[in-house]
């Protein structure tokens, strides 16, 4: 006898294309993720929201999203569980950003867990105090926390000679959402720096686009 085939559970596409035509948000779907939105269709006009941050980089106003305190993390998602019935759950707390629902390639069921960035802190706050421990199924309770995201980059090969100033002036030049860069003197010399140094963003996809960036004044400096 041959070994039971396994019917795996898909998203009710019926569902998924309601929840699309409601929002106007996209779908990326991959073979690790599932990704909903990312920014929401009206982002763009809407300047005055929290932790929104414009910056002007040659002339052209980039606009990096929700900064830190706006991502939430869930875990103890059953593995039948797709979109179609996260997101109505969630978007109860405040608009949504994006979500993304990591999916095992092989079973083709999700990984338990997924990320949720909201276009408010405030918004990830009331998901952590209002769907933590929430029942999504009978006796499956979702566990939702805060999310920390790494907003420091390490940088090496700097020119010794190279100050506090002009290490941001020059990486503020390169990257948008630049707020602080930690540099450590030299103990022969404090006029200079050791070499290296940590900079930090206003988010994690910011300083995830940082990472891109291989020169310092195109003499091969790398992060």
């Amino acid at each position: 006898m041959g070994t039971p085939a396994v019917t795996t559970k898909c998203p009710d596409t019926e569902k998924v294309k309601a929840i699309l035509d409601r929002t106007g948000y996209s779908l990326d779907v991959t073979t690790c993720q599932r990704k909903y939105g990312g920014p929401p269709p009206n982002w763009g006009d809407q300047a005055v929201l929290h932790n929104m941050y414009l910056i002007q980089y040659n002339s052209i106003i980039n606009i990096l999203g929700p900064g830190s305190g706006c991502e939430v993390f869930v875990g103890k998602i059953p593995k039948s569980i797709f979109k179609d019935e996260l997101i109505p759950v969630f978007e109860k707390c405040g608009q949504i950003w994006d979500l993304r629902l990591m999916m095992d390639p092989l079973s083709g069921q999700n990984s338990g867990y997924a990320f949720i960035t909201y276009c408010t802190r405030e918004a990830a706050q009331a998901a952590v105090k209002e769907l933590n421990n929430y029942e999504i199924k009978s006796d499956k309770h979702l566990k939702v926390n805060v999310s920390v995201p790494n907003l420091r980059l390490f940088v090496g090969n700097i020119p010794k000679s190279k100050s506090k100033e002009e290490i941001f002036e020059e990486f503020g030049k390169l990257s948008a959402g630049l707020t602080e860069v930690i540099i450590y003197s030299s103990p022969d010399d404090k006029r200079k720096n050791r070499g290296f140094c940590f900079i930090e963003y206003v988010s994690h996809k910011a300083a995830s686009l940082a990472k891109k960036i291989r020169n310092w004044s195109n003499k091969g400096m790398g992060l």
